[in-house]
């Protein structure tokens, strides 16, 4: 994948069986392909990652989180394994996202997050030296008002000209599968390939015309609210590349990379 942008963007997983697995030693096809992904940004010479975590749900509007350093918690008290993982922030980054979010009539706020285990747990296999500064940002509001300020976002990070890894950390479907029959584990993995599908025939916004009862049923990860703002960055058509998509019966690993993709033709 040629990346001809100065913006990148991609889906990742956050599941903590990550650091279980690595603490004893099991070979991971997520795990090989997270740091085959961060090597390749790394070549690409990446400055900055802005990171959407599905954890961080804000009800009043956006937040962004300037702080100069991101000390690592691991918020999951069912992890084997604690993630030491600290990162630098990009205070200068996130003031310009600040203003530009004024400018678009969204307006913003600053918020402090910590680096929890949902951006802990994939950068520390990216970015295992911790030397890539990071910029946190929350889910607000709904799909289209989080399409709308991704755009903002991706037209600023363009203007901005650093090269800038655009990362939404979630799942898709909600699973518990201690509590799940095997239907219901069937119909949440067939949801997951249904978006994994649309995703990578450049059909993102197809999901907002996706059958409501089927979507409570299977409770995506705060309603794809970081997906369409890296669908807002990246454009509405922009086709996915999955480098991984490695099934559990606890959630699905999907690795997915996007290209900028803005034909003037279409809504992005």
């Amino acid at each position: 994948m040629k990346i001809e942008s100065n913006i990148h963007g991609i889906i990742v997983p956050h599941i903590p069986i990550l650091l279980a697995k690595e603490m004893n030693d099991q070979s991971s096809s997520t795990i090989k392909a997270l740091r085959d992904c961060g090597m390749r940004m790394q070549e690409w010479g990446v400055e900055a990652v802005v990171a959407v975590t599905t954890h961080w749900q804000t009800k009043e509007s956006f937040f962004i989180d300037n702080s100069l350093h991101h000390e690592s918690i691991m918020d999951n008290s069912g992890v084997q394994g604690k993630s030491k993982y600290s990162v630098a922030g990009h205070p200068e980054l996130a003031n310009l996202l600040l203003q530009a979010g004024e400018k678009s009539l969204i307006y913003p706020s600053i918020g402090k997050y910590c680096a929890n285990h949902t951006i802990a747990i994939p950068l520390q296999f990216m970015f295992p030296e911790g030397n890539i500064p990071i910029v946190p940002l929350s889910v607000s509001g709904s799909m289209l008002c989080a399409f709308r300020w991704g755009r903002t976002l991706g037209n600023t990070l363009r203007s901005w000209r650093g090269k800038v890894l655009f990362l939404v950390l979630g799942a898709f479907s909600q699973r518990h599968a201690r509590f799940m029959d095997d239907g219901w584990l069937i119909e949440h993995e067939n949801f997951d390939q249904l978006i994994v599908k649309l995703l990578s025939e450049g059909k993102g916004m197809e999901l907002l015309t996706l059958d409501q009862e089927r979507i409570e049923n299977v409770k995506p990860k705060s309603a794809f609210l970081g997906l369409f703002m890296l669908l807002g960055v990246m454009g509405s058509e922009s086709p996915g590349y999955i480098r991984e998509n490695e099934h559990l019966s606890y959630g699905g690993m999907r690795i997915i990379e996007f290209t900028d993709f803005q034909p003037s033709n279409v809504l992005h």
